[in-house]
């Protein structure tokens, strides 16, 4: 029989996070416009949440906490894309090691977000780990692609995000499996 408090849990915990979510991407959307990188904006949206919705990352209690160093990271990863070109062998060399670290560091999950067993830990883990496999078959099978370096900057950033999360202790008690 589910238990119903737990998924309560979690049906509040996906109703705030969506609420969130929504409202810190139409601030952004907008902002990103402004600026005619709305297109950039949205790919690396795209790509980004594949990723952290699998590991996770750094997580801030506060709304606007959170909305600014989204809004930093995004506009990061932005930047570099634009401004710092990886050769092919040096990103596809880089997105393995990515891959290691995903691997090893597994997710990272907020404190407020109900914990997961060995189970799902896993299943995200791999997850993730499948979805850079896929990212790093596209960038060997295709030398250019519209939107590389921006994808790649997605990875990379994503990945120091979760070294730094796991550095900081950023997991919390969700370390160990309940």
């Amino acid at each position: 029989m589910p238990d119903t408090s737990y998924d309560l849990k979690w049906l509040k915990y996906y109703m705030l996070c969506f609420v969130y979510e929504v409202s810190k991407f139409i601030i952004m959307l907008v902002l990103f416009t402004y600026l005619h990188l709305n297109t950039e904006y949205l790919v690396t949206i795209l790509v980004l949440c594949t990723l952290r919705h699998n590991i996770g990352g750094i997580h801030f209690k506060h709304y606007w906490s959170c909305f600014a160093f989204s809004l930093f990271f995004i506009a990061g990863i932005i930047v570099c894309s634009k401004l710092v070109i990886v050769n092919n062998f040096i990103q596809i060399f880089t997105i393995v090691l990515c891959m290691i670290f995903t691997f090893s560091i597994g997710p990272i999950q907020a404190e407020t977000r109900p914990p997961l067993d060995e189970k799902h830990f896993i299943l995200y883990r791999n997850t993730a780990c499948i979805i850079l496999l896929l990212f790093l078959i596209l960038f060997i099978c295709m030398k250019s692609f519209a939107y590389r370096n921006l994808t790649y900057w997605v990875i990379v950033f994503q990945t120091l995000q979760l070294i730094a999360a796991k550095i900081t202790g950023r997991r919390g008690e969700n370390e160990t499996f309940q």
